[in-house]
Order: C-alpha cells, then structure tokens, then sequence
C-alpha cells in the first residue's frame, strides 16, 4: 500500500515540560499498545525523519536559547509513542499533524540522561507521512558541547559542536547519523554578529531592537551531528575558488576569525584553497556543497570539526601570525585543513550508517588529508611524522586489552572510544597498505565508485570493501576484514635462504608487549619488500597467510633485504640476525627516509618486547643519531630519554648525559637558536628537535642557558611587554619550560598573570606547558594544582594534568586527580574525563601500579568512560615494569661502556 505523509510539528503555544531522566516504558514497535523498552543505543528504525525546518534565536547575550521546528517523518508502521531525542531541553509545546488536519497535542519527556525522549500520542498513528511541530528553550553549554558560547576577550561567539550524541542538546530530532535529510534553517542574532550555517545565506530581515533574522538555503541530506550555526563579531576574508576541471561553479570560501584576528587567515586560505582543488583532482568529484566557511573559535572541545560546508577550528589550528610565522604551526594547520576537507566527501557526502562504523570517517579522512597535506608541502615531512605516530599506536595495538577498529557498541560512553588514535592513525596505516598492495589507480578507481554509488546516503564496510575488489579484481574483504575486524598488530619474520636459488620465507605472528600473551598469527598480510641481488633493487609484494609463504628471489642471493618497502606497512617486522646484519653494513644507504624510519621503529620494538638485546638495539639505534631526518634521529633519542626516566638510577645518569652529547651534538653543525640563512626545513626540524634533546635529555649547560635567557626575554621578565621575536616561534616552548624551570616562582607568577592577555591558542599552550612540566621542586604544588586557575579555558584544563613526555610531573599531578575527581570533571570539557587515567601513564614500579589500579577501579564504576583508557594505562604500566626488570643493567652498561669510549 502506498504511504500517506505524515507531518510532526513543534510549537509555541506555552504549555511546559521539563525533562526527565527517569526509565519509562513506552509502546511497541509496530504493536501500538505494547510495551517496549527504552531504546539505549539506536532508535527503532520504524519511524524516519525526511526534512527538518529550524528556527532558533542564537543571540549570545540572551540568557538561553530559543527554538522552534519542524520535523517530516515518516511511519513503516503504527505508533502510540515516537522515540527521538532531546536532552536537557524545555519543551513549551509538541503538536502533531496528520493528512492536512487540525494539529493535536503531544507528550514530550525527556526519559534517560543521555537525552532519549518519547512523543506520546493521542492515537495511533501511521503507517505513512506525518509532521511534528515543537518549541522549547534550552541553556547554553558551559562545556563545550551542544550550542555553547565561546568567549575571545570581551567577546562571545555562539558556536555549536554536535559530534556525537549533542545536536540533541540544541534542537529535537532524531540523533544518529543514519538519518540524513535536508534541513532549513532560519537564525536569529545582533544586527552587526556575523551569521553562518551549513549553506549560503538566502536572505537576511532587519528585526526590532538591533537584531535580524538570517534564512539559509535548504541543504543536501545530512545527519544532525554535521549540522552547524555560530553567530558573533567575526573578522570575515573572503578567498573564493574560480571553476576547475572537476567542479564547473565558482565556490564562496571565507575565512572567520574571532574579532581583531582576521589578518592571520592569510596561510589557511591560500593553503587551503590550493589543497581543496588537490582533493577534488584525487577524487575525480568536485566539493559536494554550496561554500565553504573555515572559522576559528578560541574555546573548542576539539582540533577541528568537519561541518559540511562550515568547519570549525581551534584558533590555533586555523591562524597563524604574518609577522612571526611558525613552520611547525603553519604544517599542523595544513594537515588538519586537508583532513577536515576530506571529511567533506568521506563523512558528509558519505556518512557512516552507526558509531561503530567511525573508521569509515575517520581513517580515510586523515589517509587523504596527510596524502594532500604531504604533497602541498614535502618539505614539513608530514607522511614521515604519520608513520611515526603509526608507531605510537601499534604499541597500543600490541596490548591484550586493544580493540578492534570496528566493534559492536554496548553503551553510548562508548562511542568516543572509536575515536582514538586506533582509529584514526591504524586506520589510515592498514589503508595505506592495501594502496601500495592493491595499486594506486585500482584502490583510488575503487573509492571514488564508492562514493559515487552512496553520495547523500550511507555506506559501509561491505560496501566499500566490494567496489576496492570489483577495481582490482581479487578479493579484498578477506584479507582487510582482518585488519578492521580483529584487534592487535602482526609480526611479520623474514629469513632468507640461499642454495639452490634464494627465496625469503615468511612466518607470522601476533605482537605483544612483555608479559602478554601473543596468540598465533590469523591475518592476511599485505607484505611489501625491497632487496639487491645482481641487479640494481628491486620490490615484490604478496599476500601472507596465517601458515606463513615462500617468496622467490631469483638465482643471487640478496646483499640485503628490507621487508616494509616504502616503509608504511602495518605490520612489526623482523629479520634473521644474519639478514639485520647486512641490512645495516649493506642496504642502510640504500634506503628511503621512511624505509629507516620504520628500521629504527621495528628494532626499537624488538628491543623493547625482548627480542633483541638492549646493546644490539641501542648500537644500530646510535649509528641512526646523525641521520637528515629528525623523525629517524628521534627513534634513539626516546630511547635515551625513557631510560633516564624508567631504566637507570641516579648514579648512571652522568655516563647517559655523556653518550646523548657524543651522539646528537654533532647534529648541531655548530648552529644554535637562531638557524643559518637560507636553512632547508629539514634541516631546521633537526636542529630545533636536537636542541630539546640536549637541553631536557642531556641537560645540555650551554643550550640550557641560551633557552632561559630567551625565554625571560620572551615573558618580558624584566618588565616590559612579551616579545614574540626573542625565540622562534619552534623554541618557544623549550625556552620558557626551561627558564621557569631555572628562575623558579617569580618567572612562574609572571607568566600566569599574563595568561589573561594572551589571545593566541597556541601561545597560551606554550605557557601552560612551561608552567606545568617544570621539574622545579619549589613549584611542585603549584603546578599540580594549576588546572584549577580559573583563568584556563575549559579545554586548557587537561594540559596540566596529561603530559605523556613528562612522567615525573604525571607522577606529580595524579595525587590530585585522585583527591579532586569530582571538583575536576565538572570543569573540563564534555567526555574529558576518559581521557583522565592516562595521568598515570608515567608509572613504571609496582607500587604505583597498585595505586593507578585502585584509584582507576574505582572510577571506572562512576564513570564508564574511563573504562578503555584505564584498561590500556594498566597494562602499558605493566610493560614498562617488565622492561625496567628485563633491561635495567643491561642499559647501564651499555650508556658506561659509550661514556667511556667518547673520553
């Protein structure tokens, strides 16, 4: 039978109804008069919005917001109660038409805390169209979420942030990112506030008493989460894109900065304008929506947000200042510019069906954004950064607490668990290694048909893995379902073998830490190597299965083998002694950047699990310390820095101080603060990153006085105002770490008092960061309390307490967290404080594994969303205490014997 449309509509009409958070029960699916329970994770799949009219006064002066919609849905079946959601909202009126007729009252209550609520009708209604009509006021946020106001100086920005349960906090509907529909949106605000949506602007209506109201154009389908509105005094620049090969329409593209910042949008827009046209040739499908605003908030939950056609950054992800730029900065902006465009098609254009499918937004967007991003600027080695944070995560993945990228979710704390690191840094890993598997042309053909075939819709996993194997023509579900759909990382053993023509054989595995159990291998492993027989090298690929495989070489056996060619492999690798030794005397010259990245990384890992003796690993590591590439260099360097923390007591922190200058000195080239003219960027990246290293690691005197008197100078210790040109902007942070750590309270007192006057994202960072890693006794307390200060920003609020590169001052603040867990997670932003157990990840000794253990025990059981992230600390302490017992003398004797021979 054909549907009837039915409408659902809220009002104003003045009746009051206050939320709820009590578990009622409501009326069956497709059963009118049954019970049914309260749905916890996803709505019933019965009723389905198909349009949303929004009408809200977002002027941030009024003390709460004011809203009026109209949602269009329709029903597969007859229902009593309609499941949607609206958390913390005052419903003054819910009214529901059907078939053109006079609209009826209904029942809106809120019924859980997360913001489920039910539309109680006087009647059966459906199957078929209907439209709901309903106005409420809501507060704003005060952490971040929802519709909040960000505040810049004197000014106040209202700005939203819905991903991913929070559009529900500004409006009613029908939360999940399976429902896409258009929406119209009409915003109300000051005359003079700049107004934005996801469209262009339609028309704007002068209103009484200095205020207007602003219509957009009806958008292409999209789910609540990537709904956006902001209204306040921005600094707008227009840089708008002419018409290209793919896309046959000018684009609007402006730039909004908080008021008196618009001269720093300059980098981001011409950055960004280039990288968006590079997207639009790699996808071969021009930007799916109508303009594109980038806007910079100075409080913001996240790096970035992907609002179709309305991103929001945090400042210091967006701006950079003309006058003293930041190379650093200016690489970080990019990369978070290309991943957030790319969401535009891989997210927006495409959405995920459900939050167990994240890695479907997440891993493709930071795969294409640090592919652009890389080749807008190759010099900032943005893919050789990639592959070292790849590095981080399959430390993670080795523990037997990790997860699957994609896994069923039991309870709605546990979305923002797909969202870590896994997600975004493995994912985009094993994509890269299928690219290189599969062929470039055949895994881009495969995408691009993807995105075509579900554009304004969903897709999935299934979906995509069937257009990669239709472009390739071999199965390619099997294989990457392995990666997705089963936790842990792989070790993959090669040992060649030479006699009757040379062949490498293949053996696999799963890694684990030390002390974890480490099942047998169960993937298929995309393998990819390099070697030099007879001829100049060579690459072969193929795919290993869980048995293991035989690759042959051909007659000569090979001078040396790598077995990650192009280094980007997710995998750990191993070779047979015999096979590492020539790789290092033979093939170390001959190998790429990323090849020796993944070298150092892989013999590191070895080292660190027990499979290769410290010495061996810390020999092959030294003869990498001069290497042009600060990534590779940076491989020993944290070794030597997490055995001064973790493996060596004090009395062998002389002969480690000795080996690091004898290593990592002669990097230098006798440069210091300020680099020569004309310096490359690599070069400068070595330089700024051995600086830290022989100041904070090596406890350099020379390079530890030139960085406090910079940064005294910088602070304006002696009076006088901050001076940006006293350290670049790259040595910003080292100089002040170090002069609050050698000037002690006074510089400490100055620096927080001007953190008021600091506008900058990135420079009040630097600040906190000084005033929370110091390592001055006389400043413990005060820097384990700093979070408190009320002058942070709600997201400045963690900086004080995670600082993974300072174990000692974690050890500082965890008493803290400890003693104020419930003064401190009110302060911080939404879902913060899952983040809060990695406060104990500097712990390495048993007795404060026991103390880590029973506080997180105990707040885990109030707060779920410390569940995944405790888990992983534990373990990880558990680790290091194994590596601490297995190589503590073994790396005191190996730093004396290099002491000694540098005399």
């Amino acid at each position: 039978m054909p549907q009837r449309r039915i409408t659902l509509a809220l009002a104003a009409l003045g009746a009051c109804t206050t939320p709820r958070t009590d578990a009622v029960q409501g009326h069956g699916e497709g059963s009118p008069l049954g019970d049914e329970p309260v749905p916890v994770l996803q709505l019933p799949a019965d009723v389905r919005p198909e349009r949303y009219s929004l009408d809200l006064d977002i002027t941030p002066s009024l003390e709460h917001v004011q809203g009026a919609a109209t949602i269009e849905v329709v029903l597969s079946s007859p229902r009593r109660v309609i499941w949607l959601h609206g958390r913390d909202l005052r419903v003054k009126e819910a009214t529901l038409e059907e078939r053109g007729e006079k609209p009826v009252p209904v029942r809106y209550q809120q019924v859980t805390s997360e913001g489920v609520a039910r539309l109680v009708l006087p009647h059966a209604v459906g199957p078929g169209p209907a439209k709901l009509r309903l106005a409420w006021e809501a507060p704003w946020n005060t952490q971040l979420v929802g519709l909040y106001l960000s505040r810049s100086g004197p000014d106040a920005y209202a700005v939203t942030q819905f991903e991913a349960l929070d559009a529900r906090r500004a409006f009613p509907g029908f939360d999940e990112p399976r429902f896409k529909t258009p929406f119209d949106v009409t915003l109300m605000a000051r005359s003079g506030d700049v107004v934005v949506s996801n469209s262009a602007t339609r028309s704007e209506e002068a209103l009484p008493g200095g205020r207007k109201r602003v219509r957009f154009a009806t958008t292409r389908p999209l789910p609540t989460y990537l709904v956006f509105f902001a209204a306040g005094p921005f600094d707008v620049v227009e840089a708008s894109l002419p018409p290209n090969e793919v896309r046959r329409r000018p684009l609007p593209v402006r730039g909004l900065a908080p008021r008196g910042r618009g001269r720093e949008l300059a980098f981001a827009l011409a950055a960004g304008n280039e990288m968006l046209v590079a997207l639009e040739r790699w996808m071969g499908i021009p930007y799916p929506y109508d303009k594109l605003d980038h806007l910079a908030a100075s409080e913001f939950i996240a790096g970035a947000m992907e609002n179709a056609g309305a991103i929001l950054y945090r400042d210091s992800l967006l701006l950079v200042d003309p006058v003293h730029p930041d190379e650093d900065r200016m690489a970080r902006v990019a990369a978070v510019m290309a991943h957030e465009m790319a969401h535009q098609w891989f997210g927006n254009l495409v959405t995920l069906p459900w939050w167990t499918e994240a890695w479907l937004n997440e891993s493709f967007a930071q795969f294409l954004g640090v592919r652009i991003a890389d080749a807008h600027h190759p010099d900032w080695g943005l893919g050789m950064r990639q592959i070292r944070l790849v590095d981080s995560v399959m430390v993670d993945d080795a523990l037997t607490s990790a997860r699957a990228i994609r896994q069923p979710l039991r309870r709605s704390e546990e979305i923002w668990d797909q969202f870590d690191d896994l997600t975004y840094q493995k994912g985009m890993a094993v994509l890269a290694t299928f690219e290189r598997w599969l062929g470039a042309e055949p895994f881009r053909q495969g995408l691009r048909s993807y995105i075509a075939a579900h554009a304004d819709g969903t897709g999935s996993t299934e979906a995509l893995l069937a257009a990669w194997s239709q472009s390739a023509g071999q199965d390619v579900s099997g294989p990457f379902s392995g990666f997705v759909d089963r936790p842990g990382v792989p070790l993959v053993a090669v040992e060649t073998q030479c006699g009757d023509g040379a062949r490498a054989r293949f053996t696999q595995r799963r890694h684990a830490l030390r002390g974890a159990s480490a099942p047998g291998g169960a993937w298929e492993i995309p393998v990819c190597i390099r070697f030099q027989a007879q001829g100049p090298p060579a690459t072969r690929c193929l795919l290993v299965p869980p048995a293991g495989a035989v690759l042959e070489l051909g007659d000569g056996c090979p001078a040396w083998l790598m077995p990650d060619a192009g280094g980007v492999g997710y995998y750990r690798w191993a070779l047979a002694p015999p096979d590492l030794d020539r790789l290092r005397r033979a093939g170390l010259d001959r190998l790429s950047g990323a090849e020796r990245l993944s070298l150092a990384m892989n013999v590191r890992a070895a080292q660190r699990v027990g499979a290769l003796p410290y010495a061996a690993a810390m020999d092959l590591l030294a003869a990498l310390a001069s290497d042009p590439d600060d990534m590779v260099a940076a491989v020993g360097m944290d070794a030597i820095a997490f055995a001064r923390e973790h493996l060596l007591g004090p009395e062998d922190l002389p002969a480690l101080e000795a080996a690091a200058l004898e290593l990592y000195r002669p990097a230098l080239r006798g440069q210091g603060f300020d680099g020569p003219p004309g310096e490359s960027e690599p070069a400068r990246r070595v330089r700024v990153r051995t600086l830290g290293f022989l100041a904070e690691v090596a406890r350099e005197p020379a390079v530890r006085r030139e960085a406090a008197r910079r940064g005294r100078a910088f602070a304006g210790f002696s009076g006088g105002p901050l001076d940006p040109g006293a350290v670049s902007p790259d040595l910003r942070a080292l100089a002040l770490e170090v002069a609050v750590e050698e000037q002690g309270p006074a510089l400490y007192d100055a620096l927080l008092a001007r953190l008021d006057g600091i506008a900058d994202g990135q420079q009040r960072h630097q600040v906190l960061d000084a005033l929370s890693r110091t390592q001055n006794p006389v400043l413990d307390g005060r820097a384990a309390s700093l979070w408190r200060d009320e002058r942070l920003r709600p997201q400045e609020r963690l900086d004080p307490v995670l600082l993974p590169e300072r174990p000692a001052a974690m050890r500082r603040v965890f008493p803290q967290i400890v003693a104020s867990l419930d003064e401190m997670i009110p302060l911080l932003p939404a879902g913060a404080e899952g983040e809060l157990p990695h406060a104990a990840s500097g712990f390495c000794d048993a007795a404060q594994l026991a103390e880590a253990r029973r506080f997180l025990g105990r707040a885990v059981s109030r707060h779920p969303s410390m569940r995944q992230g405790s888990a992983k600390v534990l373990e990880r302490i558990e680790a290091c205490i194994a590596e601490r017992a297995s190589d503590r003398r073994a790396a005191g004797a190996w730093f004396a014997r290099w002491a000694r021979s540098s005399h």
